[in-house]
């Protein structure tokens, strides 16, 4: 079974500088992490199918900008397989779903 991550920028009007606060400014049963809300769907699908749910919340599958964020989903996905925002056309490099290419950071 793979499920997805849906990662979504947290509003920054409603966010305040400290983290609890920041935290709160995402939506029940989504967990914050620096400035990015972030979904653990039990939904089983394919990556479009997941890219495609992610979207009707105004999200995408997870972009990881960082060690660290890739370090706290991780350890929030639980056991189960996730999709992220990472695919590869056929001679292409990996690219996220943002267009950018996959640097191993």
């Amino acid at each position: 079974m793979t499920f997805s991550v849906a990662v979504a920028k947290s509003n920054p009007s409603s966010a305040s500088p400290d983290p609890p606060a920041a935290a709160r400014c995402c939506l029940d049963r989504w967990v914050g992490y620096r400035g990015k809300c972030y979904y653990f769907s039990e939904a089983e699908g394919t990556w479009n199918n997941s890219q495609s749910h992610c979207s009707s919340f105004g999200a995408s599958l997870a972009v990881i900008d960082t060690q660290q964020e890739m370090t706290f989903i991780k350890r929030h996905k639980g056991l189960s397989e996730h999709w992220i925002g990472l695919r590869r056309e056929p001679g292409q490099p990996w690219k996220w779903t943002n267009g950018t290419e996959f640097n191993l950071w």
